[in-house]
């Protein structure tokens, strides 16, 4: 997982969940939303019970820090839920079943809309910041994207019918754009 040309978040990311090698936001105390390439080439059984650490913005390693005034929260997969369409690109979502239930003080309210074409979104994580995966960040990074429509989108034909496509995505980090 990668944020490249992002910047320090700045403030708390209360939401933001930490799942060790993707993130993922808090949307109800028992469910975490994240994407679905994060959890559906690991086997479902190794990742059931492992930890996710919500509200963690700031990151020393195994130590876990935040910078949210009230610290973070830890809570276990429970079951895994991968977009039934997802393929590659196309429908790249997951819902996460976990306990204990997360405090509400860290679970984001998302709005009942569909992401048009031109809409602006924020990409959050702490993977790398470079294409080739070698600068890690100390800091929850945020970069700001737009949406574009997935028929004039060269970036999501390059990826249409080719995957999975890991040299290619490599290629594509320096867009700064989501079909």
């Amino acid at each position: 997982p990668r944020v490249v040309n992002g910047e320090d978040a700045g403030r708390c990311i209360a939401s933001f969940a930490w799942l060790g090698n993707c993130g993922g936001t808090a949307i109800a105390p028992d469910l975490i939303l994240t994407a679905g390439h994060c959890v559906d080439q690991a086997v479902p059984q190794m990742l059931i019970d492992k930890p996710i650490f919500v509200g963690i913005n700031e990151w020393d390693g195994p130590g876990k820090s935040s910078c949210c005034a009230g610290g973070y929260a830890t809570t276990f997969i429970k079951q895994i839920h991968v977009h039934p369409d997802y393929l590659c690109i196309d429908d790249d979502l997951a819902i996460l079943e976990v306990d204990p239930p997360i405090p509400e003080r860290f679970v984001a309210c998302p709005a009942p809309a569909t992401l048009e074409s031109g809409t602006e979104v924020l990409a959050l994580g702490l993977g790398a910041t470079d294409a080739a995966g070698a600068n890690l960040p100390g800091h929850l990074q945020v970069a700001a994207h737009e949406i574009y429509d997935g028929e004039v989108c060269e970036y999501y034909k390059w990826f249409e019918g080719s995957c999975p496509a890991s040299e290619a995505a490599d290629g594509g980090y320096e867009a700064k754009f989501y079909c």
